[in-house]
């Protein structure tokens, strides 16, 4: 009975510190992870930063695009006006 009892602690002792040693394992990778994860975030914020830029561009770009618009529309108004004007 002794020999039986021995033997379950031993299995026991060997389970938990093979346990504790895969524990330790995943600890240190995802540590490894983690240190490597600032200098991805710092990229993905200068890109997130890079794209609010872009959008902002898109925005201002898209407005003077119907700036040009109006002013051509004014201008072949006049031209019309002007024409009317000299036929009359």
């Amino acid at each position: 009975m002794d020999l039986e009892l021995l033997w379950v602690l031993g299995s026991l002792a060997t389970v938990g510190i093979g346990g504790y040693a895969a524990v330790r394992l995943v600890n240190l990778f995802l540590g490894r992870m983690e240190g490597k994860l600032p200098g991805v975030t710092e990229e993905l914020d200068e890109l997130r930063a890079r794209v609010e830029e872009l959008e902002a561009e898109r925005a201002r770009m898209t407005e003077l695009e119907e700036r040009v618009d109006f002013t051509e529309r004014v201008l072949a108004g006049e031209g019309q006006s002007r024409k009317l004007e000299a036929s009359s």
